[in-house]
């Protein structure tokens, strides 16, 4: 028998009304494996560095995993140099960093707009309200994750992530209404998880 009594981490998330749209996370998945869901980081790497230079942010923070840079090296993705230089980029290029923030959440309070591959952390940003752009896969997504679809901006290229981004700093979130909606009914399905776990334990 299966119950359902909701999930404690997304019963807790708050609406954010005040946030700051010029403050970019961008969330690259670490393995290039497509069973997975795949990156976008070598795609991107370089023209993330464009938020910031054309297209109005004032901060874009890269939170690589953990594992990410071993592993493009190790699959020869990357050589110890190239990472060694695009490190070296992201700390000489104004407005561009490398999230120094160990809780993820803390770097979720501090931004305003998330990029991001498929991941789990696309569910307790999404019920902020905060806008999120998403690098599409071709792994099929859970029922959950496309429930959120129609409040993201869905994109499969840079113009498409520029585009995306711009309508957003320039005041155009024309998907907030249906993602606040959206993340109302997910918080609604999943309140009160903690005292319904206890209560069928």
């Amino acid at each position: 028998r299966i119950v359902f009594c909701g999930y404690p981490q997304l019963s807790d998330v708050k609406v954010v009304d005040d946030f700051d749209v010029s403050k970019v996370l961008w969330t690259p998945r670490w393995s290039y494996d497509k069973r997975v869901g795949g990156s976008h980081f070598l795609e991107y790497k370089d023209s993330i560095f464009e938020l910031a230079e054309e297209c109005g942010a004032q901060s874009v923070v890269i939170r690589p995993h953990p594992l990410s840079f071993d592993n493009y090296i190790r699959m020869g993705l990357m050589t110890v140099e190239e990472v060694d230089a695009y490190k070296k980029k992201v700390e000489d290029t104004p407005k561009v960093s490398f999230d120094a923030n160990k809780n993820i959440e803390d770097t979720f309070e501090d931004t305003g707009v998330l990029i991001t591959d498929v991941s789990s952390i696309v569910f307790p940003y999404f019920l902020t309200g905060k806008p999120i752009i998403f690098c599409n896969t071709d792994i099929p997504l859970s029922p959950a994750f496309k429930a959120l679809l129609d409040g993201i901006y869905v994109t499969d290229s840079w113009e498409e992530i520029q585009e995306a981004y711009k309508h957003i700093v320039a005041g155009n979130d024309y998907l907030k209404e249906t993602r606040l909606k959206i993340a109302d009914s997910i918080r609604k399905a999943n309140n009160g998880a903690v005292e319904n776990i206890i209560k069928v334990l």
